[in-house]
């Protein structure tokens, strides 16, 4: 936390973290390890490789969907039909609690080449719409604000 306040790392760097027990004595490094840095709202299962920052638009349901997003917004609902192909068209991104690396949001993300996380429980209760995010579908992540991502 430290570091992040200090503009040594940002949210999404890893980073390395060691320290020895016992404590203060000269060639005891015997713990190592690899941290991502950031705030990871929710995680699920990463469909292809790519990242985006951008708004959310969480709708409990197609309806909801329909009538709040906006162009732009990244996606967050249960799961996605054909009926919301005129919004995922325009989404820099997609969230779903509904898992699957075939399931109609995969299927839509890969061929729209946007950043999609399928299988991200409670997604639709944790998030809100109009918070900044980041997408992060190489490790099926979503960190809270504007993350750099490898």
């Amino acid at each position: 936390d430290r570091a992040l306040e200090s503009g040594i790392v940002k949210n999404g760097d890893l980073v390395v973290i060691t320290a020895g027990i016992p404590v203060g004595i000269s060639g005891t490094t015997n713990i190592l390890k690899v941290h991502l840095v950031g705030h990871v709202l929710v995680e699920g299962i990463g469909i292809n490789n790519l990242s985006v920052s951008g708004n959310l638009c969480v709708a409990k349901s197609e309806e909801e969907a329909l009538r709040e997003f906006n162009d732009g917004d990244i996606l967050v609902i249960h799961s996605t039909t054909n009926s919301l192909l005129p919004i995922l068209k325009k989404a820099s991104g997609i969230i779903t609690e509904e898992g699957g690396v075939t399931s109609h949001a995969a299927v839509v993300g890969l061929t729209l080449d946007i950043p999609v996380i399928t299988g991200a429980k409670g997604a639709t209760k944790i998030l809100r719409s109009g918070t900044t995010v980041t997408i992060d579908s190489s490790r099926g992540l979503v960190y809270s604000g504007v993350a750099k991502v490898l």
